[in-house]
């Protein structure tokens, strides 16, 4: 009685257990994995019936039921040679057209590490301007020589003569009237310097989610898959 209720028990842990063994085809044995299938191992080597998929190229002759499967898609001339999908630091993704993405077809290589931005994917944005203020210079040139009552264009301020008195060489704005341009007059401006700060050192940033290295391996011997 007791034997048959420890059987009983065993078969029933064991059920579940196997389910799970023959549903898992991640790198399964040869005779039941269908060939071309990829699949990730812990292990730093690929088991028999398997080959690392690091892009190798293999003979067309000595592998015909892979070749006919995925050809030449990733690499090799397809006459002599096709080579084997590289999964060597890339993530697979399924091929097609995703809702709002672009297309992806089998074999295409996409994605960059690292990625520097150019100006015609800055955002909008403002640098802060210093300025340092410049110094203009005015000359005014005064001649000795005695001067004349009605200045014309291009004179000089003169001596106010002799005699008694101080003469008048002075007039208030209000009463300039007609005014004439004086000579000797001359402005030397030195340039000013406006200096941008700049922001960033122009490195590429990363491009990278989280990731955990595997070993990939495809399937290249096995059954051959049956199409839909």
């Amino acid at each position: 009685m007791k034997t048959t209720f420890k059987r009983r028990l065993l078969s029933i842990i064991c059920a579940p257990l196997a389910a799970v063994s023959i549903s898992s085809q991640a790198c399964s044995t040869s005779d039941s994995v269908y060939i071309g299938t990829v699949c990730a191992t812990a292990a730093n080597f690929c088991p028999q019936g398997y080959a690392v998929a690091n892009g190798a190229l293999q003979s067309i002759s000595a592998n015909p039921a892979l070749f006919s499967l995925i050809g030449a898609n990733f690499g090799g001339d397809g006459r002599t040679t096709f080579a084997l999908p590289d999964l060597r630091g890339r993530s697979a993704v399924g091929i097609g057209q995703g809702s709002g993405l672009s297309v992806v077809t089998l074999g295409q290589k996409r994605g960059l590490e690292q990625v520097t931005q150019t100006v015609a994917t800055l955002a909008p944005h403002t640098h802060t301007a210093v300025a340092t203020a410049g110094n203009v210079e005015v000359s005014v040139s005064a001649s000795q020589a005695s001067g004349v009552n009605s200045p014309e264009a291009g004179y000089l301020l003169g001596a106010g003569g002799s005699g008694p008195g101080s003469a008048n060489i002075y007039v208030a704005p209000a009463n300039a009237g007609t005014t004439v341009a004086l000579g000797g007059v001359s402005a030397t401006t030195t340039a000013t310097a406006v200096q941008v700060g700049n922001t960033g050192n122009g490195s590429s940033s990363n491009n990278l989610p989280p990731q955990l290295g595997l070993t990939y391996c495809i399937a290249t011997q096995g059954v051959f898959p049956p199409r839909p």
